[in-house]
């Protein structure tokens, strides 16, 4: 996360088109839905197999957010696996940071077993899933 010309920047729109949402995590990790500043697509850490890549994104927000367990953070670090073929994602862990890009300190992380999802095409994931799988 520390070389800028290595992640590509994508910035949520102030205006939303109809049936899209802020990007929201989903329901069961214990985060509010809360609306993206900036996220960066790290292009580097992107590798292709097949028809799955596996791609690092980095949530970076401009006010601290705050989880349901009131743990604050200013950044969240989130692996994910894109199935290029089908459109869907499986994030199997992420990591919360008490200052933007990734810095300060892991203040909360979870891990789940949650499977493929299929992704809206409204969806930041679906922007992240176009430059993980080359289709930008």
């Amino acid at each position: 996360m520390n070389n800028p010309a290595a992640s590509r920047e994508v910035s949520t729109p102030k205006a939303k088109p109809a049936g899209c949402t802020p990007a929201l995590r989903p329901k069961g990790r214990g985060i509010e839905p809360i609306e993206i500043n900036t996220i960066y697509a790290e292009l580097a850490t992107i590798q292709r197999e097949g028809n799955t890549a596996k791609m690092v994104s980095l949530f970076n927000y401009k006010k601290t957010q705050k989880t349901r367990n009131d743990v604050t953070y200013m950044s969240i670090i989130e692996p994910g696996e894109y199935d290029c073929k089908e459109e869907k994602i499986r994030v199997s862990n992420f990591t919360m940071h008490s200052k933007n890009m990734g810095g300060g300190e892991v203040v909360s992380s979870e891990s789940s077993t949650n499977g493929w999802v299929p992704l809206n095409p409204h969806s930041i994931d679906h922007i992240l899933w176009k430059f993980a799988c080359g289709k930008r």
